[in-house]
């Protein structure tokens, strides 16, 4: 449990930190003199980050381990962040905001694999589900924690105290956290292994002393093996086919999220409904995530992503509809209506996530298993920083009218559910509680 909650804190920490430029981005932009546009690179530089991190620390994780990979990354997005605060012009907040996100970013591959390598197979799609709402969750516990430190400490010390809080848990982790038990029993570490499972696990490790002493000699003579990679052609159907769902279903939340309080407000709606569609899409968004893990074990992956598309699709036709034919969609039955399917979008674009991020933890050889999560995380964040620059080009280029952006959006998700079947590594569905998935074998 202890491991469950260090693990979800980083992630909440992540989602934190990845939003809090965007919170503070008002006074900063007023304090330089800057407009929107010249400041969407600093924006955007997180985002980018991310997606190196990711598909860096999930490599670096399968070689050097987990437990180093998240603790270093820590530090660096912690000292980062605070170096952030610091700033003085967005060039520099851009190199910052870039080295931040490698540091988060290597971090979600490298503790989604270490919770699934310390869990039996019958949590791990629950906790995988869980630890996928950890950023949204984070953005949204951010968003209480900013409004409440601005006034008394001004965007910079937001920064400063957020990198803070970022490194001690860096620190905390290095006491604490074990390494995952498939790289402590691919680098012969039987020793270590053991002490690590009384602890973790509270009872002896279930295989006896001479079998790991046996099992160590061996390596010994043998040698060092050969690193394996994820690009092989085994895997090569979940590759093609997690990498369009994982890069076009962020880009359709992404795109849709991110612009939405400007489609509203031009739409006729006040502030105050916009950020109430907002605050419904995401608090949706964690209800949906949290569900998916049970949702995952009894209908499986394959369902599950259609049932997303066909839900967010629906939601797409209803808000577009709304806002075309309704004279005051601020009020009485379209407000509800509205907000019905902005919650609706919001529920298939979480439980999508977490559906994902399930299937990529499973699907992988375990000896590869933080590389392939960390190949899906880096796809996913190339969606986001497309879905960042189309957004905006798609409303300017139909005069603020969002169809385009509700077209282009439902086409990603038409996408999303052809590359179910391209995948051939689901997770699959059972009615009964007792059956469970069989973890992936080393190879």
């Amino acid at each position: 449990m202890a491991l469950i909650v260090l693990m979800l804190s980083a992630l909440i920490l992540d989602g934190f930190d990845s939003k809090l430029l965007s919170y503070a981005a008002p006074l900063i932009l007023k304090e330089w003199n800057l407009t929107q546009a010249a400041f969407s690179t600093a924006l955007a530089a997180a985002m980018a980050g991310m997606a190196i991190g990711a598909a860096v620390g999930g490599w670096l994780g399968d070689r050097s381990g987990r437990r180093n990979v998240i603790v270093g990354s820590l530090i660096l997005f912690g000292a980062a962040t605070i170096a952030s605060g610091y700033s003085s012009n967005k060039e520099w907040m851009t190199v910052f905001r870039l080295i931040s996100g490698v540091g988060f970013g290597a971090i979600v591959p490298n503790a989604m694999a270490l919770c699934a390598e310390w869990l039996p197979p019958r949590l791990q799609s629950r906790v995988i589900a869980i630890m996928a709402v950890g950023s949204p969750a984070g953005g949204m516990v951010g968003a209480g924690i900013t409004i409440t430190l601005l006034p008394e400490y001004g965007w910079r010390g937001v920064f400063i105290i957020a990198g803070i809080a970022t490194a001690v848990l860096g620190l905390i982790m290095l006491v604490w956290l074990p390494e995952s038990p498939t790289f402590s029993l691919l680098k012969g570490r039987e020793k270590q292994l053991e002490k690590d499972w009384r602890r973790i696990i509270r009872s002896p490790l279930p295989v006896d002393q001479s079998a790991l002493a046996a099992a160590a000699a061996e390596r010994k003579r043998e040698g060092p093996r050969p690193r394996k990679s994820i690009f092989v052609p085994e895997l090569l159907r979940l590759n093609v086919g997690m990498a369009l769902l994982i890069s076009t279903g962020p880009f359709a939340i992404y795109i849709f999220g991110s612009w939405m309080p400007v489609m509203l407000t031009t739409a006729g709606l006040k502030i105050s409904d916009a950020i109430q569609g907002s605050f419904v899409l995401n608090l949706l968004a964690v209800i949906a995530g949290l569900s998916a893990g049970e949702l995952v074990r009894r209908y499986g992956t394959l369902i599950m992503y259609i049932g997303c598309g066909i839900v967010m699709i629906a939601s797409l036709v209803t808000v577009a509809a709304v806002l075309a034919w309704s004279d005051a969609p601020g009020l009485g039955w379209s407000k509800i209506i509205l907000l019905g399917a902005l919650g609706g979008y919001g529920a298939g674009g979480g439980a999508l996530v977490s559906t994902a991020s399930s299937n990529m933890t499973a699907s992988y050889p375990a000896d590869r298993r933080a590389t392939g999560v960390g190949f899906g995380v880096t796809s996913a964040r190339i969606g986001m920083i497309i879905s960042i620059f189309a957004g905006g080009h798609l409303l300017t280029g139909f005069n603020n009218d969002p169809n385009g952006l509700f077209l282009v959006a439902g086409l990603a998700m038409l996408v999303v559910i052809g590359s179910a079947f391209i995948i051939d590594r689901h997770i699959p569905g059972r009615r009964s509680a007792s059956a469970e998935l069989k973890p992936a074998p080393a190879e």
